[in-house]
């Protein structure tokens, strides 16, 4: 039997037009695009195709429902859709999860990478990828206005007409109170993808190049590689806290480092790594436009107060957000010799306690539902492991992988690489050589020196010698002793082959005359007092000494 091709394209025209205006009157949608085949003159298309840009914090199950009723309308004219996604600074999400039930464990044929992360998201990547070239710049953009990057058929431009008019739903919710937004949306659009469209152009030969770089074979999408240019990926590495131990001097926040991993066209954003949490962490990322819920993984060291006190606070504002849930990676319970454990999975399973008993999660659920019953706690996906001499991959997401190590501090102590197409960086915490007291070679971990051959950027706490048992400072030698020595630092740095050395977790604070509860003998210390012990072992590279904020970046910019 032969199809009516032009009735084809009408009904699959007609199912796009629903799903805009009805995924249009969803909270938290950005923007509504089309793409594939049914945007050229094909006479016959199999599908649609639809990208929506969604926040952070958009819940994905009325998304997921609506793209699924879709798919139903369609299925019956042996024809099918798929719905894209993609976040509001256009980086590839996956799809919607095309199974009304969205959790770990009820499908076992499921091949979203990261089944329940983000409940609705199907992250096939290894399946299906939208080169991030039309993810940028989609052929059309239907709502909340309407952009052409390319010539479309005359019943595509039909269809269009028919989404701008005034009693239209969509149209009437841009045009009402989200007026100002669409008009924001238009012009911050058009500057930044000005140059993109042009290269993208869809008419005569660069359609044909557009239906060879994305093709439907055997229900499996495949992407050939066209020469387009692609953003520069590139890597950011900011001291989110550098106060050293429980104290407060000068408003630091507490330990913690932001690894941010993408390209130029996202700020180096697509990726979001929070390594330990002291006091103030949220404070700090609110600086620098990172919202907890945008974060896809928080790494420990180690459970000590001041690599974890901001914990609560990130997994507060996340669950009122309505966020993801979110990995949270750590040793597994490391028992000491002195009779208690460290207990990381432990301390995310309770750490939300105050605010069950308070009466606090109760009351904001009366006001919204949507949130979690059991608090921030229940957005923890918690990934443990055992921490051993020689590296070991704990996580990994794309292009990004980061390895642990097993390291002397505390007992459960663990060291991080993060490993980029960009670049790499060790995340040392606050380790230390296992023998905690002299005679020995170095203060600094030879676990920790192993894990960072080779790589770019070292960051670690140090304490300086001025505090040292020889120096009546009074500071106690054991705790003196479990930490990495400034010389000896820089002399690892140089022995690995790093190009940075950033110190952070600094004893003393520069310009304290007190550390903690000790003096510091001859007074506060500057930048060229770290600088100069750096260089006493023998670093030539960049040496940052920490304060809050100070970020490095691969490549400059």
């Amino acid at each position: 039997m032969i199809e009516d091709q032009p009735k084809v394209r009408d009904s699959l025209l007609e199912a796009a037009l629903w799903f805009v205006q009805s995924a249009a009157r969803l909270s938290r949608i950005r923007c509504i695009a089309l793409i594939g085949s049914i945007v050229s003159d094909r006479p016959s298309p199999k599908d649609i195709d639809l990208v929506v840009y969604v926040a952070d914090d958009a819940d994905l199950a009325p998304l997921a429902s609506t793209a699924r009723r879709l798919q139903g309308r369609l299925q019956s004219q042996n024809r099918g859709a798929d719905v894209f996604l993609a976040d509001e600074r256009r980086h590839y999400l996956g799809r919607t999860c095309s199974w009304k039930v969205c959790r770990p464990g009820v499908r076992a044929s499921c091949d979203a990478l990261h089944c329940g992360r983000r409940p609705y998201l199907h992250d096939d990547l290894a399946t299906i990828r939208l080169p991030d070239s039309l993810v940028a710049a989609p052929l059309l953009e239907l709502w909340p206005v309407v952009v052409r990057g390319c010539e479309v058929p005359a019943d595509v431009e039909q269809m269009v007409s028919r989404l701008q008019q005034p009693h239209n739903p969509a149209v009437e919710r841009t045009v009402g109170s989200h007026s100002f937004a669409a008009a924001a949306h238009r012009e911050r659009w058009a500057s930044r993808q000005g140059n993109v469209r042009k290269r993208v152009s869809m008419t005569g030969v660069n359609m044909r190049r557009f239906s060879i770089a994305i093709a439907l074979v055997g229900g499996m999408w495949f992407i050939a590689p066209v020469p387009i240019a692609e953003a520069a990926p590139c890597l950011m590495v900011t001291l989110t806290g550098t106060q050293g131990g429980p104290s407060v001097f000068k408003g630091q926040a507490g330990a913690g480092t932001l690894v941010r991993y993408g390209d130029d066209s996202n700020d180096c954003g697509a990726v979001k790594l929070q390594f330990d949490t002291g006091r103030g962490t949220n404070m700090r990322l609110s600086q620098i436009d990172v919202s907890p819920v945008s974060l896809n993984a928080i790494f420990f060291t180690h459970m000590h107060g001041d690599h974890t006190e901001g914990f609560a606070d990130i997994m507060m504002l996340r669950w009122y957000l309505k966020g993801p849930k979110i990995d949270i990676v750590c040793s597994s319970d490391a028992a000491s010799v002195l009779g208690f454990t460290n207990s990381c999975r432990k301390y995310v399973t309770h750490f939300a306690d105050a605010f069950l008993q308070s009466g606090e999660i109760a009351e904001r659920r009366s006001e919204d539902k949507a949130r979690l019953a059991g608090g921030p706690a229940d957005l923890a996906n918690v990934i443990t492991f055992d921490p051993k001499d020689e590296p070991q991959i704990v996580w990994s997401s794309g292009d990004v992988k980061v390895s642990a190590v097993r390291s002397t501090h505390t007992v459960g102590h663990a060291s991080y690489r993060v490993d980029t197409p960009a670049g790499n960086v060790v995340i040392g915490g606050d380790a230390a050589n296992d023998k905690l007291a002299p005679p020995r070679a170095s203060s600094t971990s030879d676990q920790v020196e192993r894990l960072a051959q080779g790589v770019d950027i070292i960051v670690h706490s140090t304490i300086h010698p001025v505090l040292g048992p020889d120096r009546a400072s009074g500071f106690p030698p054991p705790s003196f002793y479990r930490q990495s020595l400034t010389i000896d630092l820089g002399a690892m740095a140089k022995r690995v082959g790093a190009k940075y050395l950033m110190l952070t977790h600094l004893a003393p604070s520069l310009g304290a005359v007190i550390h903690n509860r000790w003096k510091v003998p001859g007074g506060p210390l500057t930048e060229a007092d770290y600088r100069k012990a750096v260089e006493a072992g023998g670093f030539t590279g960049t040496t940052i000494v920490g304060t809050d904020l100070a970020t490095l970046r691969l490549p400059a910019k």
